[in-house]
């Protein structure tokens, strides 16, 4: 879990700045108001990540204010115009994926609907703890609830062995 030093909100993931990043590009690289629906709907996807729980959270955890910050510090690593005060993993991201925006898009896009399916799943928690890291935390988490389940694995050894049964019985 991100961590802060007493104030302030948890510290952004590299997948909560390459939603941000993601955005920016689709706008072309434009900085959008904190009024804009896509800025209030990346606020609200990223208030909705398991990423941060507990009371490190503040009210305003990734509000719209603090998305179109970020969008600014993204702006600035860009063109040196916006808030220059960048953070390590806003540099890091930037320099990373500068060079290829349309991988940044796909990668939101299966974020987003990891994060669909993470919220809607019902399957039973049938894990043992994993080292974890932030980068691809959403995509852990929906691979733990669906393809670790004990009861789907399960459901399809036994599909896959009444498959096997019915073709050695047509041959």
């Amino acid at each position: 879990m991100a961590r802060t030093n007493g104030h302030g909100n948890p510290k952004w993931t590299r997948e909560e700045v390459m939603l941000a990043l993601s955005l920016y590009f689709e706008v072309g690289r434009k900085i959008l108001p904190k009024t804009d629906r896509q800025v209030i709907e990346l606020s609200m996807l990223l208030a909705n990540l398991p990423f941060h729980q507990g009371p490190a959270r503040k009210e305003n955890f990734r509000n719209p204010d603090g998305v179109a910050f970020k969008l600014q510090n993204l702006h600035y690593l860009d063109t040196g115009d916006g808030l220059g005060n960048t953070s390590r993993i806003d540099r890091e991201v930037w320099q990373t994926y500068r060079e290829i925006p349309n991988q940044v898009i796909a990668f939101a896009k299966q974020i987003k609907r990891a994060t669909t399916i993470v919220r809607t799943a019902t399957f039973p928690f049938d894990f043992e703890a994993d080292d974890e890291f932030f980068e691809g935390r959403t995509l852990s988490e929906m691979h733990r609830r669906i393809e670790r389940s004990a009861s789907l694995r399960k459901r399809f050894f036994n599909l896959q062995e009444a498959f096997r049964y019915t073709r050695m019985r047509t041959l």
